[in-house]
């Protein structure tokens, strides 16, 4: 019996299992203010499997907006609101329901889609509004990554000691 189960765990570790992502990346919109100063903003949002079942249950989101030689991340803890219906359409906001806000560093939000703001993409700062008078185009890509045989072996080693020790 402890042959068998050396036999089985041994075996288990020797497989390498596959993970997909799927990542929508937004295309870097340039959005500008009246005064003719620019500011540009880009993002991805990341999925753990495929297919989507609910597209606000991702696993990564990050946005970068840079103004005037400032660069923000922007992450999860950044945004005030987010609804996302539909992103196979590849374009993000064209929805009734669609949209997103962040507020960041006091004083800027950002604001895109139905949703949020309407068809455009906003920047607010104390002194400026920055509007791309667009909404962001999205590419998507498939990322599969392996998990490879000593990683399983780590994972398993707690459930196989359990295991052991029962007996």
């Amino acid at each position: 019996m402890r042959f068998l189960a050396t036999l089985l765990f041994t075996l288990m570790a020797t497989f390498s299992s596959q993970a997909d992502f799927i990542e929508y990346s937004f295309n870097e919109l340039e959005l500008q203010s009246e005064s003719g100063d620019f500011a540009y903003v880009k993002g991805s949002v990341r999925y753990d499997s495929a297919p989507i079942i609910d597209f606000n249950n991702w696993s990564e989101l990050i946005f970068l907006v840079t103004i005037n030689d400032s660069q923000f991340d922007l992450g999860p803890e950044d945004l005030s609101q987010i609804n996302i219906v539909d992103l196979d359409d590849l374009v993000f906001g064209d929805e009734d329901d669609e949209g997103f806000s962040f507020a960041f560093s006091q004083d800027y939000s950002l604001h895109s889609g139905a949703a949020a703001i309407g068809e455009d993409t906003c920047l607010f700062t104390e002194q400026h509004q920055f509007c791309a008078n667009s909404l962001f185009g999205l590419q998507k890509s498939q990322i599969s990554a392996d998990i490879t045989a000593p990683w399983t072996a780590i994972l398993l080693s707690p459930l196989a000691l359990l295991v052991w020790r029962r007996r």
